[in-house]
């Protein structure tokens, strides 16, 4: 039990941080090992991760309820990865297009020749539109590592998310 208050608030965010730092070496072994030797260490980052919320982080919050992980929060946080995720698949898909050319004279033109080329959303198509460098010079490596980062944390969220609502 920690007394505490503020120390629990500040334990819960470092587990948290914990738990992201440890996902992101999961990312690492998948991108730099063998197939089966990601699946087996993504089991026991998944049991990892498991121990730390039931052994810590609820440890935590059943001395302070209000510090649970709330839903809304959780819902917030999938709404902005998938949000992040549809720009980069945007920027991915236009990096791809190696041909394709924007000229920002005219932004409604371009806006819809995005969306129309290419299929892309309207929020897509501006988040383009709006960057301050040309597609080209972003690094196709850096945005699929975004792109891999975000899907695992996105995934996280939605187990924490059914974990949540199975429990109420």
């Amino acid at each position: 039990m920690i007394s505490d208050k503020k120390i629990a608030m500040q334990l819960i965010e470092q587990l948290m941080e914990i738990c992201g730092a440890i996902i992101g070496t999961a990312l690492l072994v998948r991108d730099k090992c063998l197939p089966d030797e990601f699946d087996n260490y993504r089991k026991k980052v998944g049991r990892v991760l498991g121990s730390i919320n039931a052994e810590l982080i609820d440890m935590l919050v059943s001395d302070y309820p209000e510090l649970e992980p709330d839903i809304e929060v959780i819902s917030r946080q999938i709404t902005i990865l998938k949000s992040r995720l549809e720009i980069i698949d945007g920027l991915i898909l236009v990096k791809k297009q190696k041909t394709f050319c924007v000229r920002r004279e005219d932004v409604a033109t371009a806006k819809k020749q995005l969306i129309e080329d290419l299929s892309l959303s309207e929020n897509q198509a501006q988040a383009i539109l709006e960057l301050k460098v040309p597609v080209t010079e972003i690094s196709g490596h850096v945005l699929t590592e975004e792109k891999e980062k975000l899907d695992f944390e996105l995934q996280y969220y939605e187990r924490m998310s059914h974990k949540i609502r199975s429990n109420e």
